[in-house]
């Protein structure tokens, strides 16, 4: 279990200061209503600790918006609970087996749309580290076109060649489908033996300037492959 101890000691307290309350505030004697909402809060509390023990074990540092509103729901549902208790038995007519039903039928909707929400939260991590991955290349890759324009100052149209293709990558989507993951190695493979080329002082101005169009139509291939999948 990865539940740190300060969540088990904060939902113990919870636990054991509700369970009090309770029965010096409430006789439970032959009370339908008094066991049906103390076993709600009970599953409320226990489900509110599954849901931090899911959190922990699947902890994102982009994930915190999805992980607040799980307890949302939980929050929305014990409110419903709560009205549920008050208005129940008259509701129900003060059928017992009915008034159980209501607070099995709440508690089922509360799990389903919990556990929807879990799939959206696991999702919602998996896309936010792609889109991170493709932003990190992203960068790498602009950072060799502005070290080519740096190292080619000399020849002017290498120098602006290479930033027009810097500004391509720089100002174009960040998020790169699967399907161009074999043209996005292409071109940052390209793009780094060019470089190393001109650090090299391997440096022929025709030939670069072939191998920076080149790449610039791989570019833009990319550009328009990515607006048509979006």
């Amino acid at each position: 279990m990865k539940i740190s101890k300060l969540q088990w000691t904060v939902h113990a307290i919870i636990a054991f200061l509700y369970s009090v309350s309770m029965f010096l505030l409430w006789n439970p004697d032959g009370n339908p209503q008094f066991w049906f909402f103390f076993a709600s809060t009970w599953i409320m509390i226990v489900n509110s600790l599954f849901i931090c023990n899911h959190i922990e074990k699947t902890k994102d540092n982009n994930s915190s918006p999805m992980d607040y509103s799980l307890f949302a729901v939980l929050a929305f549902f014990y409110g419903v609970i709560i009205v549920l208790t008050v208005k129940g038995p008259e509701l129900t007519h003060y059928n017992e087996s009915l008034y159980l039903v209501l607070h099995l039928v709440v508690l089922g909707i509360s799990a389903i749309i919990q556990l929807l929400m879990l799939k959206a939260r696991k999702s919602n991590i998996v896309q936010e580290k792609e889109i991170l991955v493709s932003r990190v290349s992203r960068d790498d890759l602009t950072r060799i076109w502005t070290k080519i324009a740096s190292a080619s100052s000399e020849d002017a149209d290498v120098t602006l060649l290479a930033k027009k293709i810097e500004n391509e990558i720089r100002y174009s989507d960040p998020i790169i489908p699967a399907q161009l993951a074999d043209l996005e190695k292409e071109i940052f493979e390209k793009s780094d033996k060019l470089l190393q080329k001109i650090n090299g002082n391997d440096v022929n101005t025709k030939l670069v300037l072939e191998a920076e169009n080149e790449i610039l139509e791989l570019v833009k291939e990319r550009n328009d492959k990515v607006k048509m999948l979006k």
